[in-house]
């Protein structure tokens, strides 16, 4: 573990009280299998729905709400809100949002006619595959600009979602919240809410070159990184947040945290 420094950047966000108390166990489907002649196109997931979790708990803090109070074990099955749920639709938006995507009347059709979206912001997805493909100097490049950025939002107190890209295939990628940064003097330490752990501190350690990012979870193997980004995030107004979730759901939370 590199040495470190007191806190540079510390937010007020509060994984317990603004992050979902339920993992990211969604199944998703881009789009299914498509077959034209001899042409035939693999079914192509999101491989859950972190970005949704990470921009919906994001929107909970600029709000000043609490997340939901729901856990994984008040929903029978996959242990996740069911689809054509309020709560599932609001992270499945707000999923659309992370990857640059919003709903438009006449934009492209996602699978199920759920919904059609135009790309307000493309960058969001395609840096993605861009940096995963990248030469090695620009992705230390990307993560070292976007480690420099991070901290000053921070310090403004901030939080701000991470794209994390993966080393394997391209929909082991993935997002989380950082809120927290403490610098070093080979690396800095960022706390993250990572939706695929509930109510557990994460932590990203990020090299100050940009040749690592390594995120660990305490009692679990640590995950290397290709690089990391900072999507783009507008806030959700409070009063759109409530109509998705219900506003049962946010007396309940309200009473939990109180």
């Amino acid at each position: 573990m590199p040495t470190m420094g007191s806190p540079a950047g510390k937010t007020t966000f509060d994984l317990h009280r603004h992050g979902f108390h339920f993992d990211n166990s969604f199944d998703s489907i881009l789009w299914d299998a498509i077959a034209v002649g001899p042409i035939r196109i693999p079914r192509v997931t999101f491989g859950g729905l972190c970005g949704g979790m990470g921009f919906a708990a994001l929107d909970n803090f600029h709000a000043d709400r609490p997340a939901p109070p729901q856990r994984g074990e008040d929903f029978p099955g996959a242990g996740v809100p069911a689809v054509g749920s309020g709560l599932h639709e609001l992270i499945y938006r707000r999923h659309l949002a992370s990857v640059g995507l919003s709903p438009a009347a006449i934009g492209v059709p996602m699978p199920g006619g759920r919904a059609r979206v135009l790309p307000i912001h493309p960058e969001n997805l395609l840096r993605y595959p861009f940096l995963r493909a990248a030469p090695e100097r620009v992705r230390r490049h990307e993560t070292r600009t976007s480690l420099r950025s991070l901290q000053g939002w921070l310090e403004e107190g901030y939080p701000m979602p991470l794209g994390l890209v993966s080393d394997e295939a391209l929909t082991a990628s993935h997002q989380v919240v950082a809120y927290d940064f403490t610098p070093g003097v080979h690396a800095s330490l960022i706390q993250v809410y990572d939706c695929r752990y509930p109510d557990r501190p994460a932590q990203l350690i990020v090299a100050e070159d940009g040749s690592s990012c390594v995120l660990s979870v305490e009692g679990e193997p640590s995950q290397a990184w290709r690089a990391f980004f900072i999507p783009h995030y507008d806030p959700v107004p409070a009063a759109d947040g409530a109509a998705w979730v219900g506003e049962e759901n946010l007396q309940r939370a309200d009473e939990d945290a109180s």
